[in-house]
């Protein structure tokens, strides 16, 4: 399997106070994008939107990584992206973004609805001006994002 896909998942609520742990649940899950956990064990690795960006800036700064389990939206039990015990991530906040690289081809075409959860986005994000074939002098507010529903 080749990589072709980076999964952007917003991040619409979050367990965990200011303890040591948090569990964070997105707007895609095992019966979508994620649906190769069940199928093929996978075990995806979530990155905090902001820290990418930040990283490839060259502001790259430590923060501490707390142990998160990240689930989708479904409100099955099935429905579990990350595991606690295996998944350690900074503290994200509600409507921040997680992407997941790395992802291959038949990440789509395996998923389907589920309690009225569909797979199919509406929006698409690029988050970068390379992929776009933008000026890399553009700002932020200059590369949008492109609804395609």
């Amino acid at each position: 399997m080749s990589a072709s896909t980076t999964i952007a998942t917003k991040v619409y609520a979050r367990k965990g106070g200011k303890g040591k742990t948090q569990a964070l649940y997105v707007d895609d899950g095992v019966y979508g994008s994620f649906n190769n956990v069940v199928y093929d064990h996978a075990t995806p690795t979530p990155v905090r939107l902001a820290s990418r960006l930040e990283q490839l800036n060259g502001n790259d700064k430590q923060r501490e990584q707390i142990p998160t389990a990240v689930f989708g939206p479904t409100c099955d039990g099935l429905d579990q992206i990350c595991a606690l015990s295996d998944t350690k991530l900074e503290r994200v906040e509600e409507n921040e973004w997680l992407i997941f690289e790395d992802f291959g081809a038949y990440t789509h075409t395996a998923s389907f609805v589920f309690n009225g959860y569909t797979h199919i986005p509406k929006k698409m994000h690029c988050i970068s001006s390379v992929a776009l074939g933008v000026d890399s002098d553009m700002t932020d507010d200059e590369v949008t994002s492109q609804n395609f529903a």
